[in-house]
């Protein structure tokens, strides 16, 4: 039986060459089974028969629409920020009088949860607004200031950087859980730089007194006074080999000497900031550590590590049962964990001590006439620990055999007072967690008229691309063998993009049964982009034209999700063989995606070419939401 995950390699193409070899043998094993097992050893990964291949949904659109008596507002919805961007998509657009309501249903990527929208008037200006996403309706226009405060709510002082950066979305408790139960199971961890110089920091967990899921406690039971030491004593995050210090963590203040910048002010009040997210610009991530402020000794490497969102999801759905909800958002955030020691200078002070029983003290002569000491002064110290008396102080070789084990004085307890240190650093980053993303800037809105401008953004309707494996039965799946983009013009005709043939049959594209007629007046993908039949073309091996372009009327009741488009391979045993665009089922043999993608190069899996489409295609539903954009960010060789 074909396990949930199968591993990439030699067991997964043996699986395949079983599933082949024993193809005579069992009546039956169809020739769609041979495929759907190929799919699953290629992509490494389960693939249900009823999987949803779907990066799109529907919206329905109730908005009412003010402006001036009279006055005709062209409404666009974007699909990213036209303030920003250097060309802003559009989704939706309608002519609306001042006074009525933009109704309407569209295809959105799946990951977004708001939306920017233009209301432009008849002189051409354009009012910016925002419309938040609610289970598949938006029926309210806000500010876009307004809609920044929403995702920042939880944090007060992001107020400061948002005229200049976009802030974080706060972790939501589930996610919290999620984190630390990771770090929890997984000791031994090391860190990695992410070379970051813009940056967010936010705490996501503070260590408790107790092991949870089988880790390891964040607090320590000290030995001078029965008390817990541990991560309480971890309050100064530093950044960088410079020892830069994150000033929000020092006792929840914020310092004017770490650039915190509202709208290009230096702020230096030095206000609280009970929030615990701090900003750090033109920082180093080369390491992190943290003062014990207890001592005066900084704790950096190896007492820090870093792991990735991705890992933790990743670990949470195939071996955690799904526990909490999934951190990897838009954000790309890691985290970072810390695991508390104390070192000579935490309070542990190694000091000459004349001992108050000389004359047995000399006759055991144990280190010349001295040995160390502890000083206890309002100071803890993890370990065990012991009380003597008197007597056995002055009994004959008492005090060597304690020495001997370990055992060192405590000044402050009339020397009878002793500790056999222990360390606390026991390989779990766990006694405290912070999450780490980068800052991004944003354009603010104009001060004095906020909301309203033209926008300096070139405006074109949203791109899909459409990529295809032309065999079911040995795709290599990098969905390179045709892959066209398709957009809608202005004027409302499809202007269709052929701009990678990576196959070897020929093949021709068709929208319904309307064959695809390209610029160069040619039919067949290789002619089209000047290429040589049975050679792959701009993935990377060979070149041809940039692209291939066709324009074509757009048929009544238009969805590009749910558009017939496909192709028709030819030779072989593909002749006369449909490939669609697969929504449901075990094999993806075509897909469309929201985006002007970039395809993954010739005999580069998509899997490797993104390193979160396994993660997305084969999760749960919680998580298939939060890796929707897997496409968006490729981590592998790709073509433009």
């Amino acid at each position: 039986m074909i396990q949930k995950y199968l591993r990439k390699g030699s067991f997964a193409l043996a699986m395949a060459m079983v599933a082949a070899g024993c193809s005579h043998d069992l009546g039956d094993y169809s020739e769609e089974q041979m495929a759907i097992d190929h799919a699953q050893s290629t992509l490494g990964f389960y693939i249900p028969a009823d999987q949803d291949w779907v990066m799109s949904s529907l919206v329905n659109a109730n908005l009412p629409v003010e402006g001036l008596s009279g006055e005709s507002y062209t409404v666009k919805v974007y699909s990213n920020n036209p303030l920003t961007d250097s060309v802003a998509y559009i989704l939706d657009m309608k002519t609306v009088p001042a006074g009525g309501n933009y109704v309407s249903e569209f295809r959105y990527p799946t990951y977004m949860t708001s939306f920017y929208v233009g209301l432009t008037d008849s002189n051409g200006q354009t009012t910016y607004k925002m419309a938040m996403l609610n289970n598949g309706q938006i029926t309210e226009l806000i500010s876009v200031s307004a809609a920044r405060a929403l995702t920042r709510a939880a944090f007060p002082n992001a107020n400061e950087w948002a005229a200049t950066w976009l802030v974080p979305d706060p972790l939501t408790e589930g996610q919290k859980l999620r984190v630390y139960r990771y770090f929890q199971t997984h000791p031994n961890l090391t860190y990695v730089d992410p070379h970051l110089t813009n940056f967010f920091v936010q705490q996501v967990y503070k260590g408790g007194d107790d092991a949870l899921s089988g880790g390891s406690p964040e607090k320590y039971t000290s030995a001078a006074n029965q008390t817990f030491v541990g991560s309480e004593r971890m309050d100064h995050l530093t950044a960088g080999s410079d020892r830069q210090h994150i000033y929000n963590y020092n006792n929840g203040t914020c310092s004017w000497n770490n650039n915190v910048m509202d709208n290009g002010t230096q702020i230096n009040d030095n206000k609280q900031h009970s929030d615990q997210i701090q900003l750090m610009l033109d920082a180093k991530t080369d390491c992190f550590g943290y003062w014990n402020s207890e001592g005066s000794v900084g704790h950096e490497l190896p007492y820090c590590a870093l792991v990735s969102a991705a890992v933790i999801d990743a670990w949470a759905e195939s071996e955690g049962n799904g526990i909490g909800e999934p951190v990897v958002d838009k954000w790309n955030r890691s985290f970072l964990g810390f695991d508390f020691e104390q070192l000579t200078g935490d309070n542990i002070y190694a000091k000459d001590w004349q001992a108050p029983y000389g004359i047995m003290y000399y006759r055991e002569d144990l280190y010349g006439k001295t040995y160390p000491y502890l000083n206890s002064d309002q100071n803890q110290y993890t370990g065990d620990f012991l009380e003597c008396n008197d007597t056995d102080l002055q009994e004959e070789g008492y005090v060597k055999n304690l020495l001997n084990q370990g055992y060192l004085p405590v000044s402050g307890g009339a020397d009878k007072k002793w500790v056999k240190l222990k360390n606390c650093a026991d390989g779990y980053f766990t006694d405290w967690i912070v999450t780490l993303c980068e800052a991004k800037r944003i354009t603010p809105e104009t001060p004095e008229n906020p909301g309203n401008t033209s926008g300096s953004s070139k405006e074109e309707m949203q791109i899909w691309s459409y990529a295809f494996e032309d065999s079911n039965l040995k795709s290599d799946y990098d969905m390179n063998d045709v892959v066209i983009k398709v957009q809608e013009t202005m004027n409302g005709t499809l202007k269709v993009m052929l701009v990678a043939a990576g196959c070897e049959y020929d093949n021709k594209v068709y929208l319904d049964d309307t064959l695809i007629r390209w610029d160069n007046d040619t039919e067949e993908v290789h002619d089209a982009l000047g290429g040589t039949h049975g050679l792959t073309v701009n993935t990377g091996w060979h070149s041809g034209r940039s692209m291939a372009t066709a324009e074509i009327a757009k048929p009544a009741n238009y969805d590009p999700q749910t558009a017939n488009w496909r192709i028709v391979p030819s030779g072989g045993d593909m002749e006369d063989k449909y490939i669609g665009v697969a929504t449901t089922g075990s094999q993806p043999t075509g897909i469309v995606i929201p985006y002007d993608w970039e395809w993954p190069t010739e005999r580069t899996n998509i899997c490797d070419a993104y390193n979160r489409f396994s993660q997305w295609a084969s999760s749960t539903t919680d998580l298939r939401k939060a890796t929707s954009d897997w496409y968006i960010s490729p981590s592998g060789s790709v073509m433009k």
